[in-house]
């Protein structure tokens, strides 16, 4: 169980083995935030970064990847609003 600002999360990792990939990857299921977050799966080959690490890491990178859709999104040609005083 990890805790932050989502609250508590259930994190379940194993060693597994993808098709048309020889070497085994790591899988960590990230499950919780009192129904804040949507359950998530990573999939690396990285066993070196201790699994705090890596969730921490791929969290700020989900934050940067929502932003940039959020982005994109409230500039869409359907809507009338208009980005960058254009």
């Amino acid at each position: 169980m990890l805790t932050g600002k989502a609250g508590c999360l259930a994190v379940f990792e194993e060693r597994i083995n993808l098709k048309g990939y020889d070497k085994k990857v790591r899988q960590v299921a990230i499950i919780g935030g009192q129904g804040k977050v949507k359950p998530a799966l990573v999939i690396t080959n990285d066993f070196r970064i201790d699994l705090e690490t890596l969730i921490r890491k791929y969290s700020r990178r989900w934050l940067v990847e929502k932003s940039i859709s959020e982005q994109i999104e409230f500039g869409s040609p359907e809507q009338d609003i208009f980005i960058n005083g254009y």
